[in-house]
C-alpha cells in the first residue's frame, strides 16, 4: 500500500527525503498505515525518523494516532 501511495503521489526531494504535498515522507505514510515491513525497510535506509510533516507530526506521531502498536514499538526501539 505504501509503495502504491508513493507511485500515485507527487514527491519532491527535500533534505534527502522524498516528501508529498503534505511534507510526509514514505516513513510517515508507512507508519500511519501500520506497514511494519515498510517501516523496518525505510528505517534501514535512514528514512527520516525525526522528520515532521506540514502538521509538525513525526512518523511516530502518526503511528500513535492510528494505534499501530507494532510500528510504535519498532519506531521506539529501532527494531
Amino acid at each position: 500500500m505504501v509503495i502504491q501511495n508513493i507511485k500515485h503521489q507527487t514527491f519532491w526531494r527535500n533534505q534527502s527525503f522524498w516528501r508529498n504535498s503534505n511534507k510526509q515522507t514514505p516513513l510517515h505514510l508507512a507508519a500511519a498505515n501500520g506497514h511494519v515491513g515498510s517501516v523496518t525497510c525505510l528505517l534501514n535506509w535512514d528514512g527520516g525518523l525525526t522528520s515532521t510533516d506540514s502538521k509538525k507530526r513525526t512518523p511516530f506521531d502518526w503511528a500513535i494516532a492510528n494505534n499501530h502498536t507494532e510500528v510504535i514499538r519498532i519506531l521506539s526501539f529501532g527494531q
